[in-house]
């Protein structure tokens, strides 16, 4: 469960970065909307479905080095 494919299904083609930037509203809104497709399509998988497992895939960056810092020692 990529959100990353969800949003490439959704949207095909990118004019630039700035789809990504966080006051991007649309962009936004549409990567709201795969994160939401996508977990409703994990619970989907776990409860009728079968599934035991479901691997929910996000990425994010940090640029913060106390968070990282945090988060790595």
């Amino acid at each position: 469960f990529n959100v990353g494919q969800y949003r490439r299904d959704l949207v095909k083609t990118y004019k630039s970065f700035e789809f990504f930037l966080p006051d991007n509203e649309e962009g936004l809104q549409i990567r709201r909307q795969c994160a939401s497709t996508a977990m409703n399509d994990v619970k989907k998988y776990l409860d009728k479905e079968g599934g035991q497992v479901a691997v929910f895939f996000v990425e994010s960056v940090c640029e913060d080095p106390d968070v990282i810092e945090t988060n790595i020692v």
